[in-house]
């Protein structure tokens, strides 16, 4: 699985699909996005980003840009967390379109995330703070990320050979 996160509630989100599909019985192997080694070892990918000001992070997009044809070769699912709104932020966001159109995705979910204001950057990012909770919201969502997980699981038990690429 390949995430990109930024206050790491994306690599919360990607260790809950990891241990799922590992209750499953699929070997899922989580790994840090920039420490992926070639993709052709793992038989399926879930690549996940957080969302920020209604865009995937540019190491997410950069990663889908750069390994478009591995990606294309497998089965791929696309996720992203918005840490703000509940429902979380609809999947409107151009980069995701593009992601799910250069790589044949089979499908793309949102999950609502979390936010510490102590977290975030001075303006511009910082400027939303009076609007972020606080303390830290613990994580959101954990039923609907097992239930998505166990969704890809049902593709592919059965199917796959080695394992599973988590990468966060």
């Amino acid at each position: 699985m390949a995430v990109a996160s930024k206050h790491g509630a994306i690599a919360e989100i990607a260790e809950a699909i990891s241990g799922t599909l590992q209750a499953r019985g699929l070997e899922a192997t989580l790994v840090e996005r920039d420490q992926v080694p070639g993709l052709d070892r793992f038989d399926a990918v879930i690549l996940g980003s957080a969302v920020y000001y209604g865009k995937w992070l540019s190491s997410a997009r950069s990663f889908v840009t750069d390994r478009s044809a591995e990606l294309a070769s497998r089965p791929l699912w696309l996720f992203s967390c918005s840490p703000l709104g509940d429902p979380p932020m609809p999947d409107t966001d151009p980069d995701v379109l593009a992601a799910m159109a250069a790589t044949g995705a089979r499908e793309h979910h949102v999950f609502a995330g979390r936010t510490d204001r102590a977290d975030l950057a001075p303006p511009p990012e910082g400027a939303r703070r009076p609007a972020i909770p606080s303390p830290r919201e613990a994580f959101r969502g954990r039923d609907a990320v097992t239930a998505w997980a166990d969704h890809i699981a049902d593709s592919l038990v059965g199917s796959v050979e080695r394992e599973v690429a988590t990468v966060s």
